[in-house]
């Protein structure tokens, strides 16, 4: 099994990944009393320990091996989302497990290990940016009022003649818009499912919080669909701990704010919404009405199983 945007190498660590995921449901629901996180720990210690021979030299550099293992967390969540909380409860059991002379690119041992992740999720996160190329389709990113800037459209004689080519183009775009929105609600798993705090963590989470209130900002200029479904799920995911980092006294302010902006989403007459915009879209209207549900209930954190359960999702 490969990986979308993994070299052969790299694949193959996603492959001692996908190895180790239970089949058992009771283990994805329940990551923390699992013993399948152990033993798959142990497993991906083993490729960090001593990397197979056909790897090629560059992977004789630990921290490089590290990041292997990083990136093919995020393919396995790619390829098996519900699996999601379980891939990152052995992430922090390998980080636990770090010994202490172990050299990583922000430090040794497990506070080493942590800084690491915390860039890694600091450098992957972001909006949704249309990555992909090629000889067909043009985009209406610049054209104003696109209700998706960022769909792609072919002429007729494209898709006539470029069949291919076509097929390639819109597979690319289906895999960029899953990875933006599995990575935004990754780092958030990671904060509400990580139990050692650090200084460092809260800058990734004000990014978090502030992409958030952009994408419930239907006029805002970096408001998309990709982007606005992503965050709202990744706020079903996070909501309580999103909140709690809060000072105590801004909490309920700041959950009937999202309230509030859930709400613009969901009804056409609010103030600066026509009824015919981009926010009219039963996508968004599912989501938002999932991530109302969620900060009605007073926010919950919602596991990765539920998340990504089929019955919730809408195309």
């Amino acid at each position: 099994m490969s990986g979308w945007d993994l070299d052969d190498e790299s694949a193959k660590v996603l492959d001692i990944w996908v190895s180790v995921k239970p089949q058992n449901e009771a283990d994805l629901a329940s990551p923390s009393t699992s013993s399948t996180v152990q033993a798959a720990a142990n497993t991906l210690w083993t490729f960090l320990d001593t990397p197979p021979g056909a790897f090629t030299a560059e992977f004789e550099d630990f921290d490089n091996r590290f990041a292997r293992v990083e990136n093919a967390l995020v393919e396995l969540c790619l390829l098996h989302p519900r699996s999601m909380d379980w891939g990152i409860a052995v992430m922090y059991q390998i980080i636990k497990d770090a010994p202490g002379d172990a050299i990583f690119g922000l430090g040794e041992g497990s506070e080493g290990a942590r800084r690491d992740l915390e860039r890694f999720f600091g450098n992957y996160l972001s909006f949704y940016a249309d990555g992909t190329h090629g000889s067909v389709g043009t985009k209406p990113k610049d054209r104003q009022g696109a209700k998706d800037p960022f769909t792609v459209q072919f002429t007729a004689r494209e898709v006539e003649d470029h069949a291919d080519e076509v097929v390639k183009k819109m597979a690319n775009i289906r895999k960029n818009r899953w990875k933006t929105m599995i990575v935004q609600c990754l780092a958030a798993r990671c904060h509400v499912l990580e139990t050692v705090e650090h200084a460092y963590k809260q800058a990734l989470v004000n990014q978090l919080v502030e992409f958030l209130e952009i994408q419930l900002d239907i006029s805002h200029r970096e408001w998309s669909t990709i982007d606005c479904v992503g965050l709202l799920t990744m706020l079903r995911g996070s909501a309580a701990y999103l909140l709690s980092t809060f000072p105590a006294e801004e909490r309920e302010t700041k959950r009937q704010d999202w309230i509030k902006g859930l709400n613009s989403l969901l009804s056409t007459s609010h103030q600066g919404r026509a009824p015919e915009d981009k926010a009219d879209d039963i996508r968004i209207k599912s989501h938002a009405a999932l991530a109302l549900k969620n900060l009605r209930a007073g926010g919950l954190n919602e596991p990765s199983v539920d998340l990504f359960d089929v019955q919730y999702w809408m195309f």
